[in-house]
């Protein structure tokens, strides 16, 4: 039963991956500029008919989610049908938090984190945290990862493999034991290549192909 499961579960996960392969595709022949080591997960969203106006830096995250527009179409019954059209830009190291909506016009980054759930409708400076409806900066991107690096000093940190392998039943003990004890645990590493995670000019060079 197991293994039956497993090769479900496999399969499943293929399946939902090309799918969003042939979407990201479909994107960037449509004119979107998508940087290197990119990751983009299988619910976030680009303006599809209008994602020659998104331009999408160097390790960036697009989290569950995520809906970049470039349009916006509320004047649309008002003014003779007319609908607004503006870039969006993330520029490099850019990480989007889940279910956040950018706005068309915002320029982002680079060195920029947007918490989950937050609402982009103006510029966003480099070097910041941001989070909310709308969104505004609540750090800078160096306290941010400074903070970060000091919780996990604090709290130590287990390794992917171990909550995802024979012995995860120890893994889960483990974080739990550490979050009972610090309040936060840490998980490193991923098993082989990350799925979601695309490089623009792999893209580019099956486009010329």
């Amino acid at each position: 039963m197991n293994i039956i499961y497993r090769s479900a579960i496999s399969i499943k996960s293929k399946v939902v991956y090309l799918r969003h392969y042939k979407r990201i595709q479909g994107w960037i022949r449509n004119g979107l500029q998508l940087g290197e080591n990119v990751t983009i997960m299988p619910t976030a969203r680009i303006d599809d008919e209008y994602s020659y106006l998104v331009k999408i830096g160097n390790n960036c995250s697009l989290s569950h989610g995520t809906n970049i527009l470039a349009h916006d179409a509320t004047p649309f019954k008002f003014t003779d049908v007319c609908t607004k059209m503006q870039m969006v830009e993330l520029s490099d190291n850019v990480f989007v938090g889940s279910d956040v909506i950018i706005l068309p016009g915002c320029s982002i980054g680079p060195n920029v984190t947007i918490a989950a759930g937050s609402v982009v409708n103006k510029d966003i400076p480099p070097n910041s945290c941001i989070a909310g409806v709308p969104a505004r900066r609540y750090q800078s991107f160096d306290e941010f990862l400074q903070s970060i690096e000091k919780q996990i000093l604090d709290s130590g940190i287990i390794q992917y493999s171990d909550l995802n392998g024979p012995n995860y039943l120890e893994g889960r003990k483990w974080v739990l034991k550490m979050i009972e004890k610090k309040g936060i645990a840490y998980v490193k590493g991923f098993s082989g290549k990350f799925p979601y995670t695309f490089n623009g000019s792999d893209f580019n060079q099956a486009l010329i192909k």
